[in-house]
């Protein structure tokens, strides 16, 4: 959709519109094309930093569900799990719950390792 009026709007479509709301609607698409071409996984990952255990779950386990279903993010996610596991070494729970999910989704070479 953003596309399409950035599209319009760089052809010429909208020459009534004057020039700065129109540099200002294409910044707009522009940066809002920028933020949707960020992986989802990155954005989940800021919850693992929380402090609430209900999101720290849910963030490991959506995780989970995209390094099972999308095995070209396994890496990346694989190292943020692993460096989540390493800033919560004290937090035996928290570890614990990494692991069981990795091995609830059948990724269970990541624990190994």
């Amino acid at each position: 959709m953003f596309e399409k009026i950035y599209q319009k709007i760089s052809s010429g479509f909208a020459k009534s519109v004057p020039s700065d709301h129109k540099n200002n609607l294409i910044k707009l698409v522009q940066n809002h094309q920028n933020k949707h071409n960020i992986p989802t996984y990155q954005t989940i990952a800021c919850d693992l930093l929380s402090n609430k255990q209900q999101v720290f779950e849910a963030a490991v386990y959506e995780l989970c569900v995209i390094a099972h279903m999308k095995p070209h993010y396994q890496k990346p996610i694989f190292e943020i799990l692993s460096s989540c596991i390493a800033q919560y070494k004290n937090d035996l729970n928290r570890i614990q719950y990494i692991k069981n999910m990795l091995s609830y989704h059948h990724l269970d070479e990541f624990i190994h390792n």
